[in-house]
């Protein structure tokens, strides 16, 4: 990772990632709640992130994972 910006980033894209898990026990997550709650928790962490840099996160966190969905 290049700084200390899309660290943050990660760390909220993941902080929602698990909580879309923890919602999905409960029943579906459309794609659209599930992006509404991953942009939501990384503009509460980082306020002036931008789109591609929580898509550019997301997919660096998909690599890390092997691909897994």
């Amino acid at each position: 990772m290049a700084d200390a910006r899309a660290e943050r980033i990660d760390a909220a894209v993941r902080a929602a990632g698990e909580l879309i898990g923890c919602l999905l026990i409960e029943g579906p997550v459309t794609p659209g709640q599930a992006r509404l709650i991953v942009e939501g928790v990384v503009r509460a962490t980082v306020p002036n992130a931008e789109g591609f840099e929580v898509r550019e996160s997301a997919a660096r966190i998909v690599a890390e994972l092997g691909g897994a969905t």
